[in-house]
């Protein structure tokens, strides 16, 4: 017979080991980097523009899309007031999307983008981004808390410049440049911040199609993860932090315990896929299924441009899935690869077919920075190139040291230049290869 006392030890140790956690990471194999892995020449730029970048996406050539969604104060602090009243998310300054311009002169500059149409009872938070050379959308994960709850956000890119490499940049919002929002699709399958990154599916004549990550493995408090409220809110947050310290395989068994004892909802990271029909205009209606269950912490993803290939980053465990799209949208995994460092977002290179990694190289480190102590993450670019015999190899691994940009969430490599952004720091920074 089980005693009362029995869930709250488990509890009570489940806070203690969620809270240690990070200190484990010192067994881990990587926590420092060699000078001849960093970059030895970075410019920060737009750093009075963008809270964050957190995720980057290429438009055209010399151009970049950023998102600024400034999640760490808003998912942590930003809709919650002393006497514990849940506050819609529009009272904080909102997110906004934003263009890298790569200038013909190796200068750089960053501007806002004009969106028009926006629904007004919805929040724009960015998060993960996408942008479809096929079909010219833009998709956006953002997070609304009260204000919308988690969706992607699609909307149409009007651009009346050429392919030309920019020249300046006038002001810092874009004349050229709008963005035009088209839907919204939310869905309860993507909890409360679950969500992380998208890519856009196979588009036909009658339906559009894209695939999240949900890697959140429990919902975030609707009030802010700093501000739990209730046992199951406090119960989903020590669960989360079990996870995000990379001891999934030795705890797993104490949230599992911990939610079998109290009768509560234990969920799995996963890709989720949604549909609606893009002949009526009207209908609101998504509907959204799970294709790929069971993961440990889902984050980046991409896909190839005939979207036969979904490229999937799994944090925690250093890997990249690789999954084949079947004709009915579900997904087959094809491969596993093993990588060197932690990955975060990813880009699909159509120049290329290398894959883009945002990565960490210390997760010690970055585990410091994201729980607000003053410290340079670093953080930077793995390339992923898939040689003639069919096997991934890791071609590049490059890094900044955190002290422009601390914490790198999203990498590219545009010629000559590595673009990186970051989920905690303002700006971008940009590197000489």
């Amino acid at each position: 017979k089980m005693s009362f006392s029995t869930p709250l030890i488990i509890l009570v140790l489940a806070i203690v080991v969620a809270q240690l956690g990070p200190l484990f990471l010192v067994l881990r194999p990587f926590d420092s980097i060699q000078n001849e892995d960093l970059f030895q020449s970075c410019d920060l730029i737009g750093d009075k523009l963008l809270s964050t970048s957190e995720d980057l996406a290429i438009y055209r050539w010399g151009k970049l899309f950023v998102s600024d969604g400034n999640l760490k104060h808003f998912a942590g602090k930003g809709a919650f007031i002393p006497n514990g009243e849940i506050l819609k998310s529009n009272i904080i300054s909102p997110g906004k999307m934003a263009m890298v311009n790569l200038l013909e002169d190796g200068n750089s500059c960053v501007q806002t983008i004009p969106v028009d149409n926006m629904p007004k009872n919805i929040a724009f938070f960015p998060h993960g981004i996408h942008y479809s050379n096929s079909s010219n959308s833009l998709y956006v994960i953002s997070h609304g808390l009260a204000d919308g709850g988690s969706g992607v956000f699609v909307f149409d890119v009007n651009d009346d410049t050429s392919d030309s490499l920019p020249t300046q940049c006038d002001g810092t919002v874009s004349s050229s440049i709008r963005l035009e929002f088209v839907r919204y699709v939310t869905s309860p399958l993507f909890q409360n911040i679950g969500i992380n990154d998208v890519t856009e599916g196979l588009i036909s004549d009658t339906q559009s199609e894209f695939y999240v990550t949900k890697w959140l493995q429990f919902p975030a408090p609707l009030a802010g993860k700093d501000h739990p409220v209730g046992l199951k809110e406090i119960l989903h947050s020590v669960a989360q932090e079990l996870i995000m310290v990379d001891l999934p395989e030795n705890f797993a068994w104490l949230s599992s315990r911990i939610y079998q004892l109290l009768g509560l909802e234990q969920s799995r990271a996963s890709v989720i896929r949604c549909v609606w029909d893009k002949t009526n205009l009207k209908d609101q209606t998504n509907h959204c299924e799970v294709v790929v269950s069971g993961l440990i912490a889902a984050n980046g993803i991409t896909t190839t441009p005939d979207r036969s290939k979904i490229y999937v980053n799994e944090l925690a465990l250093l890997k990249v899935h690789e999954y084949e799209r079947q004709v009915n949208g579900s997904l087959t995994e094809t491969a596993v690869i093993d990588i060197p460092y932690m990955p975060d977002n990813v880009e699909y290179d159509l120049a290329s077919g290398d894959l883009f990694i945002g990565s960490i190289p210390t997760p010690l480190t970055s585990l410091k920075a994201m729980k607000g102590l003053p410290v340079n993450a670093p953080g930077g670019l793995m390339v992923l190139h898939k040689e003639e015999n069919g096997q991934w190899v890791t071609s590049t691994a490059k890094f900044h040291d955190g002290s422009l940009l601390s914490q790198i969430s999203a990498a590219i490599q545009h010629g000559n230049k590595v673009v990186m952004g970051s989920p905690l720091s303002p700006g971008v920074v940009i590197c000489d290869v």
